[in-house]
């Protein structure tokens, strides 16, 4: 079989995990506002890879500044306060024609990929609860993980009012000792002020029983103080579970693979200690364009699906969480085929694995749940004649497709974890044994 060549970029580097001054959860040696971790693996075969390098040193060149600076994202997608504001509403041509020809060089040489969407938030509370998660399991009993982390993550994620204080001892845990068990204190109190406050409020019926079975596991702790640990990262572990899913699935052969990540990101460790790893080698973006194309993939999907995280944050609590209609509005010609051409691009190699995220993946299930709807029409014209007549069907088919998609990996859970319980083992000894991801 042929070498398979293997470029990784990422968004936002996987550096220590902090909490900024509005209480946002952010990466301490990171310029950017994301809300997620992006990181992208674009798989090409050896034969292929000619010409697509071919191809994009053309597009390059026909793009780049009299300086013959590096072409990167950020110079060719739009201002990310218009991405949030509008969503695809906001590439212009400019934007659409350079993507649509890098889409285009990979669609017709053949390509496979993996994007990760990790949630900073998630990270940072797993890495919290892990010491107390570890010690419930091996003197209580058994813990519905997902659940207890999903909930917690989308509670201080979209209550930042209500959890205030939890932000204000993990923000102080980064400079001084802090007890585990202060943290299930303050979110025992934060759940109990919510379900005070929303309790007579059907919408929240389902996260008030969660947040009731939570506080009462949190009840449970050791009499000896478990400190917090004072850095909290992205897991190279958890990244390199979810592309070992990918190459399970897809039949890809590690001895085949030669592995090029940029020297900007990962740190070469990262590949270096996994075994599996044979040909791993880190690079100049300059003098590869794999990883270029990575970088500018990284940088589209990144920015997409952080805007359909942002333009979700509901300030009436009574009402659904229903995405703007701007993001169906501002949508024109040739944005409506810019959108068809992303899902032609995401859905080619097929595999479930193209996509790896956190427990928490809100913003990524409303982004794909977006693409869904668009591309149930077949051109601009069909497209049109809804918004004109009924935009109001476009919102709430997105989000029939968000539910659906969240109950799919609802179910996902309960599978998995009944599957854990059977086993009779923790999350710690499967974790230890690499049958589960991080958690």
């Amino acid at each position: 079989m042929a070498d398979l060549y293997i470029y990784y970029d990422e968004k936002g580097p996987t550096d220590t995990i902090r909490i900024t001054k509005n209480n946002e959860f952010n990466f301490l040696v990171s310029s950017d506002k994301l809300i997620e971790y992006y990181g992208f693996y674009l798989i090409i075969e050896d034969d292929n890879l000619n010409s697509i390098n071919s191809a994009y040193k053309k597009l390059e060149e026909s793009r780049k500044n009299e300086g013959g600076r590096e072409l990167k994202s950020r110079s060719n997608l739009p201002r990310k306060k218009n991405i949030e504001k509008k969503g695809f509403g906001a590439f212009r041509h400019v934007h659409i024609n350079f993507y649509n020809q890098l889409l285009d060089i990979l669609i017709d040489n053949g390509y496979n990929y993996q994007l990760v969407v990790t949630n900073k938030a998630f990270s940072l509370i797993s890495d919290i609860l892990k010491p107390w998660i570890d010690w419930y399991e091996k003197n209580i009993g058994y813990i519905h993980v997902p659940l207890v982390e999903y909930t917690i993550n989308k509670f201080l994620i979209n209550e930042k009012e209500s959890s205030s204080n939890f932000f204000e001892i993990i923000k102080q845990s980064q400079r001084k000792d802090i007890p585990v068990n202060v943290v299930l204190d303050e979110l025992i109190v934060s759940f109990e002020n919510f379900i005070k406050k929303y309790k007579k409020i059907s919408k929240y019926k389902l996260a008030i029983e969660n947040f009731e079975y939570i506080g009462r596991l949190f009840r449970n702790r050791p009499e000896n103080e478990v400190l917090l640990g004072k850095v909290h990262e992205i897991s190279s572990d958890d990244l390199y579970f979810g592309f070992d899913l990918l190459c399970e699935e897809a039949k890809l052969n590690y001895n085949d693979m030669i592995f090029c990540f940029d020297e900007e990101s990962l740190d070469e460790c990262f590949f270096k200690n996994k075994d599996k790893f044979k040909n791993v080698s880190e690079k100049n973006s300059i003098t590869t364009v794999g990883i270029r194309i990575s970088d500018m993939l990284v940088g589209l999907f990144g920015s997409l699906v952080d805007s359909f995280g942002i333009a979700v944050k509901a300030d009436e609590h009574k009402k659904l969480n229903y995405l703007p209609q701007e993001f169906f509005e501002e949508i024109d010609n040739e944005q409506f085929y810019f959108i068809k051409k992303i899902s032609k691009f995401l859905k080619l190699p097929n595999f479930i694995f193209n996509y790896f995220h956190s427990i928490y993946n809100d913003n990524l299930m409303s982004f794909i749940s977006f693409m869904k709807v668009i591309s149930t029409y077949k051109s601009y014209e069909e497209y049109e004649r809804i918004l004109r007549n009924n935009v109001k069907s476009l919102i709430e088919e997105h989000f029939k497709f968000f539910s659906s998609q969240f109950n799919d990996m609802e179910q996902k859970w309960m599978d998995s974890e009944s599957y854990i319980r059977l086993l009779g083992a923790t999350h710690k000894e499967l974790y230890d044994k690499g049958y589960i991801r991080k958690y």
